[in-house]
């Protein structure tokens, strides 16, 4: 926000020199980030929280100045002559979207000369940013950087009979703005439109059907209040941003909207000449009703750890423009101003007390009790969790949160539920929140291997998004693994990492339909009373296709939630005191079948003193046999309070054998 020193000395005293004024904002919170010089006149570009609209004008600065320094605040003059005819007999004005446009309100003056505005006028908008146009739409260009509330002027004989409707944007409704694009207006978009078209977008930029030209006499002066979420979208939407725009994204005052439309009449009588229709339409359905709390001296001292004595503080709660009642000696029944919708709470003035009393005043050291930060089990799995995958040879990725269409449909790990959608996506086409993490490591593999990398091993800690019908949506955290060394090194990853985790494996078992879009012959999963908490296959042609990724890779999801609830303290166990012994074993078995059964069935019946099985390797070639393999694995047997003979482990190894 770029404000005029000599222009903030119209609404108040100031004695300060620029560089002096700009460390009191800058104290109050009104951050200046720079002061550049012109002339006999200053710049100072301030940064604005999205919390202070009312600064994004130059009386609500002048304000924050009156406030900071004691001194009266001076408003500029409203007051104008009207003629005897009523703007009623003139224009007639219907709102067809009052969730979109709360209030709306309009004058009209007659009679106007369209041509150069004064140069006070000119000087002060080219050096706050802005290209003088002509005296009229140059007075509703100062009443903005004035009032911060947005205004537009159309040539009222250019609106079909002269009957102003706001109304949502139909389908397939397109206008000319006037920065000379023609515009497809968004669906449900807040239009201004006229008895046959639009003639403005709503809060965003006029229509060039309507503008103000060197041919007009009549102007019909649009004040309004519109609602912030829409403007936003509709702006985001055509890739736009105006400084109206930028305003009321973060709302306007909705009492301010008549002030400003009659400083803007007063202006263009004053620049422009003419004579203005009596009254004003208005559609302003009820009085603002400001927000009532309690302020005490003990909820500051409590949440300042100092005393504030009550003389201080009043002078603070008139600077801000509130009304207030005291309570007793020690509390006040306070009410925000209507450009103050941020003091809704009693923290909120504290805030304010201390910001212009001086946060220097409020000591370094206070009795306030300290709550000590811990974090909290699933915190401390994450770290644990990137710190061993990093050290196992895996790199982090972080991926946002949206996908197509199609690449969401192709994993369905967690739900098959409706996927939830945003009305604006940031890219277009991306406006799904992903329900699996494995697609979105997927499209990061497909971007590497397009880049030259041979092998992959990728994992990122993330969200997904599921939707519960009659419910509040999940927001579920999940780690995802993904590697092009395939199934048994992922597997290797997860159970090393649950080892190191100290926590309680997980019982993997094979399950063909828990991991849609993975291989049926390998997926294996892991449940909870009966709930799915884990999940890993390999990537089957389908798949991969669907992502134009190239190269075989295996994934992994896991519920980071599940995880968690498994990490246990850790126990000392001794190491083994007496030597193991190794027996190789080869099996052939079906192509379909995946070692973790083959694993399984081997514990299941193998004898009691088995400590331990190690996979060697797979084979597949003439011995195995058509859609056969071969795996080979060790057998390691051990017992805890003895050495094993040969005779013993033969004989057990050959009752396993035979078994």
């Amino acid at each position: 926000m770029l404000v005029s020193y000599e222009w903030l000395k119209d609404y108040v005293e100031i004695t300060e020199t620029p560089e002096e004024l700009a460390r009191l904002l800058t104290r109050i919170g009104l951050s200046v980030e720079s002061i550049r010089g012109s002339g006999d006149d200053a710049v100072l570009e301030l940064e604005v929280t999205t919390n202070r609209p009312d600064c994004l004008g130059h009386l609500g600065v002048a304000r924050e100045i009156a406030l900071a320094t004691g001194r009266k605040l001076s408003p500029p003059p409203l007051s104008y002559e009207e003629t005897a005819d009523p703007v009623q007999s003139l224009a007639k004005l219907s709102v067809k979207a009052k969730d979109l446009c709360p209030r709306y309100t309009a004058r009209v003056v007659r009679g106007v000369t369209i041509c150069d505005s004064p140069d006070w006028m000119k000087r002060r908008l080219s050096l706050v940013g802005l290209r003088p146009i002509n005296n009229i739409v140059d007075v509703t260009n100062y009443v903005l950087l004035e009032y911060s509330q947005p205004l537009h002027a159309f040539d009222y004989e250019l609106i079909t009979r002269h009957h102003v409707i706001v109304r949502r944007a139909r389908p397939q409704e397109r206008m000319m703005l006037l920065d000379g694009t023609e515009a497809r207006l968004p669906e449900g978009a807040c239009v201004i439109a006229d008895a046959v078209e639009p003639i403005a977008l709503a809060g965003v930029m006029g229509g060039a059907n309507s503008e103000i030209n060197s041919d007009t006499d009549t102007v019909l002066i649009e004040s309004a209040l519109f609602n912030p979420v829409s403007i936003r979208r509709t702006a985001r939407a055509l890739g736009v941003s105006t400084e109206s725009s930028y305003r009321f994204e973060r709302s306007v005052d909705p009492v301010g909207v008549d002030l400003a439309s009659r400083r803007a009449v007063r202006l263009i009588l004053e620049t422009a000449g003419g004579a203005a229709a009596s009254g004003v339409l208005d559609t302003r359905p009820k009085p603002f009703k400001p927000v009532k709390t309690k302020l005490t001296l003990a909820g500051i001292r409590r949440i300042l750890g100092m005393d504030v004595p009550a003389e201080k503080v009043e002078p603070v709660l008139a600077g801000l423009g509130c009304s207030f009642k005291k309570s007793g000696k020690s509390a006040w029944s306070v009410a925000n101003p209507s450009w103050r919708p941020d003091l809704a709470r009693e923290a909120d003035y504290i805030e304010e007390a201390a910001r212009i009393i001086g946060y220097d005043e409020v000591p370094e050291r206070v009795a306030l009790s300290v709550s000590p930060v811990t974090r909290t089990p699933q915190e401390r799995a994450e770290t644990a969790i990137r710190n061993f995958l990093l050290g196992a040879g895996f790199d982090e990725v972080l991926t946002d949160s949206f996908l197509t269409k199609r690449e969401d449909s192709v994993f369905l790990t967690w739900s098959s539920a409706e996927p939830l959608t945003v009305a604006n996506p940031v890219r277009e086409g991306q406006d799904v929140l992903r329900r699996s993490l494995i697609p979105s490591l997927l499209i990061t593999a497909r971007h590497n291997f397009n880049h030259g990398a041979e092998k992959l091993s990728i994992f990122e800690v993330g969200r997904v998004y599921l939707s519960r019908p009659g419910e509040q949506p999940e927001e579920k955290i999940v780690l995802a693994l993904l590697s092009t060394e395939g199934l048994r090194t992922v597997r290797g990853a997860v159970d090393g990492l649950f080892a190191a985790l100290h926590a309680e494996p997980f019982e993997w078992r094979v399950e063909a339909a828990a991991g849609p879009g993975l291989s049926a012959a390998d997926t294996l999963a892991a449940r909870s009373s009966g709930a799915l908490i884990a999940v890993m296959g390999t990537l089957p042609p389908d798949a991969a296709a669907a992502f134009d990724v190239k190269r075989p890779a295996a994934v992994a999801e896991i519920a980071l939630s599940a995880a968690a609830e498994r990490i246990r303290e850790p126990k000392y166990t001794a190491p083994a005191r007496f030597p193991a012994v190794e027996r190789d074993v080869a099996v052939i078995v079906d192509e379909a079948l995946p070692w973790l059964a083959v694993e399984q069935a081997v514990r299941k019946t193998a004898p009691e003193m088995l400590a331990g099985v190690r996979f060697i390797e797979v084979y597949r070639g003439k011995q195995a046999g058509p859609g056969r393999k071969s795996f080979a694995f060790q057998m390691i047997y051990r017992s805890p309070d003895r050495t094993l003979t040969d005779g013993e482990v033969n004989a057990a190894h050959q009752r396993f054998l035979d078994a």
